[in-house]
Formats: structure tokens, C-alpha cells, sequence
């Protein structure tokens, strides 16, 4: 990495967790229980701990086995109050910076590991080296990476030419996760806005529902007070007969069957009330079953996500040498630019040349590792006008190292979210209507 630094107490050899003191340093107690030859049979069968695993492996053995919250739940144990705000690329980069040391910290990551895959550990301890790459090919046939990831790393008997194929794995696993991810966050955000849509339909319809039933009430008020009224009617009626006159009967009878066509009136409505409020629990139903439809979908977009990324490199592979220039790109005029691609897949630099060339620009390859060689890249420099390298396809030192050569050169040196062809076209696109000539490092 290069830039701006960021603090970190990963290497204070003493910290406290949960009230006890780590310390780096072996325990007098411990070393003096043990003869020299104990000592020397449990170094050579115990497992290799996190600080004892080549170094290069550690980024993607963190990465895939530690998630951010067992790293945050790390720091907050060992009070390293300088990490508690970092963001979770630097938090992973400081982890696996310090991951070379016995440090605290990164004894009780290890720790954490083990206890974390311990079933998996066991099952790859309990079968001879011979049989360990078969237990990885299960693992990975059966989406249990982490466990069986973490298990060879630190299994003292894994060949090298193991360990290489596991990183492989892990790496083009994350370059296909990421391809993907937004796709797949469009149509869950899609779902998410119809879900929305429909819980404040059935919100509104509840709030209906809610004033029908205070109407209910006021009309149901309204008819007991009728017939409150009506008995009183009658027992006045029943009183007076007798002394009033037979006009002033007839005039009560009057107001009695008023009185009750009143009251028929209200039970009609009160009926036709009852009837809408079954109408909208009925519709409450329906959108509540929409609702667990749409759920569905959501929980089986989801499941679908593995096959798309498969499917996605498939086609990639497939047909990219077929897919013209998208969109406004081809309008496009580079003026003769050089333009010099690092890193990133092998397999596509023949397209990339292919639409360089064709927006009248030059187009240079280089691999960004050994490969390629160093000089080769310095004579490459040279010659472009502008870099682009992908991110996702690069180590972080082969970026810093891609940088400090640009910038020796005084190079411009732009950098790409992801090797893919829109993050490519995007950036020509950029180049082509960018008039400052200052030569920064930016990202896209």
C-alpha cells in the first residue's frame, strides 16, 4: 500500500482482553514443564499457526476465513482504540500487515480460527497428506470454503502445489462474487421498492380499515341511542293513551314508525359497513400473500446468484471477442493516445486492443507480475501516454510497486474498480473528454 498512513496498535506486544494480559512471549510455567525433546515433538506435529503462513497467502486466508465482525470483535477485546474507526479495508489491511508476528492480536484471530473450523480442521488432520487435496476438492464442490481454506493453510504436511491451486481458487471465487454483486443488488433493490410499494398500500388500507371501524361505532351509538329513545317513546305512549286524545295517538304511532324507519336505515348501513370491512380484510389477506410471494422471489434471486456468476464468466468467455464498443464509446476519437493496460485477465487484451485501436488510440499489454518483467514494463512506460490498471486483479503490492513506476515516470495512472469491458470503455470515455494534463493518480 502506499499513501496516507492509518493507525494501528497491531504490533504492541501486550494487550488486554477480557481483563487478562496477551503477551507475545512464552510462558516461563509452560517452558520450564516441558523437556528439550517434548518441545521438539510438539512444535513438528502441531498445526502451523496465522504467523507461521506465508505471507502472501495471508490477504485471501483473512479475507475468506476472519469476516469484519470477528476483526472488530478483535479490536474491541484487545482495546486498540486507534482501529475502532477505520474503515473495513483498512481494518483488513492492518491485520493482515501485522499477521507476520506473534502479536496479540493476531494470536487471538488465530484462536479464534481454530474454534471457529474446528470440525473441519479435524476431518483434514485425521487423513494422511496424500489424501488432503481429495478432502479440498469435496470442500469446494460443496461450498464449504472457509473451513477447508483455513484447514490446509495451516496443515504442516499441505504441498506447495496445493497451497497455489487453493489460492487460485479463492481469488477467481472473489473476482466471480464481485462481477455479479451489482447485478444481483439491482434486482434485490428492485424487490425491496415493489415490497415497499405494497407495505404502504396495506398501510393505507389498515388506516381505511381503522376509520370504517370508528364509523361502526359512531353508527352502532347512534342506533342504541335510538332505541333508547324508542322505548322511552313507548313507555310515554303506554302512559298517556289513556287521557290523550285520539289525535295526539295518532301523532305518537307517527313518530314511533318514523322512529323506526330510522333505525331499519341504520342497520342497513350498519350491514353495508360490515360488508366493506370484510371486503378490505379480504384484500389485506391477498396483499399479505403478495407480500410472502415477493419475499420468495427475493430469498430465490438469492439462491441464483452462484449460477449467474458462473454463467456470466461463461459468456464472457464465449463472446467478448464479438461485442462491439457499447454506446457513446463509439463516437469516441483518442488521438493516437498510447495507452497502457496492467494487469487485470489475459484472455481479454485482445478485445481491449481491439477497441483501442479502432477509436484511433495504441494499445499496450502487460501482465503487472513476473512475468512480465520489470524492464519490459519500464520500456512500456515509455512509451504510453496514460496506465490503467484494474484493482480487483492485482495484488496491493503490485499496485503500490505499478504507482511508484508511474510516477517516476511521471505517468498518469488510473485506476479501475474491476477488469471488465464497461470499467474499460467508461474510462476511455473519460480520457477522451478530460482536457487537464495533470499527472495524478485517480480512480474510476
Amino acid at each position: 500500500m502506499t499513501g496516507q498512513a492509518y493507525p494501528t496498535t497491531l504490533d504492541d506486544p501486550t494487550v488486554v482482553v477480557n481483563d487478562v494480559i496477551l503477551t507475545t512471549e512464552i510462558s516461563p510455567a509452560t517452558s520450564a514443564s516441558q523437556s528439550p525433546q517434548d518441545r521438539l515433538n510438539t512444535t513438528a506435529s502441531a498445526r502451523k499457526k496465522l504467523w507461521e503462513v506465508d505471507h502472501r497467502y495471508c490477504c485471501s486466508l483473512i479475507g475468506t476465513c476472519a469476516s469484519l465482525t470477528d476483526l472488530r470483535k478483535i479490536v474491541r477485546k484487545c482495546r486498540l482504540h486507534d482501529l475502532y474507526n477505520l474503515s473495513d479495508y483498512h481494518l483488513h489491511t492492518s491485520f493482515v500487515n501485522a499477521a507476520g508476528k506473534p502479536h496479540a492480536p493476531i494470536r487471538a484471530l488465530n484462536k479464534l480460527l481454530d474454534k471457529k473450523y474446528d470440525s473441519s480442521i479435524r476431518r483434514f488432520s485425521a487423513v494422511t497428506s496424500e489424501s488432503i487435496e481429495k478432502l479440498w476438492a469435496e470442500a469446494v464442490s460443496g461450498g464449504d470454503i472457509a473451513g477447508a481454506y483455513w484447514s490446509i493453510m495451516t496443515h504442516r504436511t499441505t504441498s506447495s502445489a496445493l497451497l497455489e491451486t487453493a489460492l487460485g481458487t479463492v481469488h477467481m471465487m472473489s473476482h466471480l462474487n464481485g462481477a455479479s454483486t451489482q447485478k444481483e443488488l439491482y434486482k434485490a433493490s428492485q424487490t425491496l421498492l415493489e415490497n415497499q410499494c405494497l407495505r404502504k398500500k396495506l398501510i393505507k388500507v389498515q388506516k381505511g380499515c381503522e376509520v370504517l371501524r370508528a364509523e361502526n361505532v359512531t353508527i352502532t351509538a347512534k342506533l342504541n341511542l335510538s332505541k333508547a329513545k324508542l322505548c322511552s317513546l313507548r313507555k310515554t305512549i303506554d302512559q298517556q293513551q289513556t287521557n290523550d286524545a285520539s289525535d295526539e295517538v295518532k301523532h305518537r304511532e307517527q313518530e314511533k314508525q318514523r322512529l323506526l324507519e330510522t333505525i331499519s336505515q341504520l342497520r342497513l348501513s350498519h350491514n353495508r359497513q360490515q360488508g366493506q370491512i370484510l371486503k378490505i380484510q379480504s384484500e389485506n389477506a391477498c396483499l399479505s400473500q403478495n407480500q410472502s410471494i415477493l419475499e420468495q422471489k427475493l430469498k430465490a434471486s438469492e439462491d441464483e446468484r452462484a449460477a449467474v456468476e458462473q454463467l456470466l464468466e461463461i459468456h464472457l468467455r464465449l463472446h467478448a471477442p464479438s461485442i462491439s464498443s457499447p454506446g457513446p464509446i463509439e463516437h469516441t476519437n483518442l488521438e493516437q493516445c498510447s495507452i497502457l493496460y496492467v494487469g487485470g485477465r489475459e484472455r481479454q487484451q485482445a478485445h481491449f486492443r481491439s477497441i483501442v485501436e479502432r477509436l484511433n488510440g495504441k494499445f499496450f499489454y502487460h501482465d503487472g507480475g513476473i512475468q512480465g518483467g520489470v524492464q519490459h514494463l519500464e520500456s512500456l512506460l515509455h512509451r504510453c501516454d496514460i496506465v490503467y490498471c484494474p484493482v480487483d486483479c492485482c495484488s496491493h503490492e503490485a499496485v503500490a510497486r505499478i504507482q511508484r513506476h508511474c510516477t517516476r515516470h511521471q505517468k498518469q495512472c488510473v485506476l479501475l474498480r474491476r477488469a471488465s469491458l464497461s470499467a474499460f470503455t467508461h474510462a476511455l470515455q473519460d480520457l477522451s473528454t478530460n482536457t487537464s494534463n495533470q499527472k495524478i493518480s485517480s480512480f474510476i
